[in-house]
């Protein structure tokens, strides 16, 4: 599973610098801009699940996990800006006004930092589950490192910002997609 993970974060950094070469092309494309944020977050994820195994337990493993996932927190609320740009591509008038996609850019930053200082401090243990080793917010009693790792913590993010955010972006995409086809 690591070589697995290690693979997908290979994959999603070719994809990552086909995008910046098309993006060379088209740097008034935010939405693609703000695409590639949201994939290096990705790219990194897959690293850090893939590389655990070979770095081990230890605050170095656990720094770098701190470090991803606080990127992630971060980088989550621009699907909020892809979906309002999407919707501007798309021609709708309120989407394309300049001030609109300023403030949404403001509140995704805000969104963004709040969750960075909200979970900056966030507990993470132990999990090892197949040849993945890794720090999470609850472990599981199949995923533990050892016994007494089992079922400590408590997963404690709101899934508000994430599921709002993919919601937002699905109803763009098909707002896009009714209004071109």
């Amino acid at each position: 599973m690591s070589a697995f993970n290690l693979v997908m974060a290979t994959i999603e950094l070719v994809a990552l610098a086909w995008a910046f070469r098309q993006w060379l092309g088209q740097k008034d494309n935010l939405a693609l801009l703000f695409a590639m944020i949201i994939l290096l977050s990705i790219a990194l994820d897959a690293f850090t699940n893939g590389i655990g195994r070979f770095m081990g337990l230890g605050d170095p493993l656990e720094t770098l996990i701190r470090f991803r996932m606080t990127f992630y927190f971060a980088t989550m609320p621009l699907l909020i800006a892809i979906s309002v740009l999407y919707l501007g591509y798309a021609g709708v008038g309120w989407a394309q006004n300049k001030t609109v996609i300023a403030a949404v850019i403001g509140l995704i930053a805000a969104i963004g930092a709040y969750q960075v200082i909200a979970y900056w401090d966030m507990a993470f243990y132990q999990s090892c589950v197949f040849d993945v080793v890794r720090y999470v917010l609850e472990v599981h009693p199949d995923q533990a490192c050892r016994p007494e790792g089992a079922g400590l913590g408590e997963f404690a993010l709101s899934p508000v910002v994430p599921i709002s955010a993919m919601t937002l972006l699905l109803a763009a995409l098909t707002l896009v997609w009714l209004t071109r086809w």
